[in-house]
């Protein structure tokens, strides 16, 4: 069958149809953080403490190339419900296997509700929220 070899393949009528980001986990339902911390940890030009960490291969793009899932995604913290300022928390993708979540260290004691939202596409994509989780801090 090496008739065939390299011969072009040309599809028509074809779409390429973009799917959402897709958590493979669920997120801790939730973490206990103790504030302040000493000293404190300075990230960029923030003052943080970490809240938790998980594996990048946890949410993947859609894509059907594995050595590629994990790219172009984009991370916020979302608050869920009232009262709760997700400006205190930011997220970060810290090694090319691992995002942190952290949390301001300034910021007041008391239980915050948050979600993640994933969106692909550097951001201008599709997007899908993780579970909601709770941050207290004491």
């Amino acid at each position: 069958l090496s008739y065939f070899t390299n011969v072009p393949l040309v599809i028509r009528n074809c779409t390429l149809q973009n799917s959402a980001p897709n958590w493979l986990i669920s997120l801790p339902a939730s973490t206990t953080v103790n504030l302040p911390i000493f000293p404190p940890i300075i990230t960029g030009n923030r003052v943080n403490k970490e809240v938790f960490r998980f594996n990048v291969a946890n949410l993947t793009n859609g894509s059907a190339d594995t050595t590629r899932n994990s790219e172009e995604l984009n991370l916020t913290v979302e608050s869920v419900g009232s009262g709760t300022d997700a400006s205190l928390f930011y997220i970060n993708k810290i090694s090319s296997t691992e995002w942190a979540l952290y949390i301001d260290y300034l910021a007041p004691n008391g239980t915050y509700n948050l979600k993640l939202k994933a969106t692909d596409a550097n951001g201008t994509g599709l997007s899908t929220d993780s579970n909601n989780f709770e941050v207290i801090i004491s």
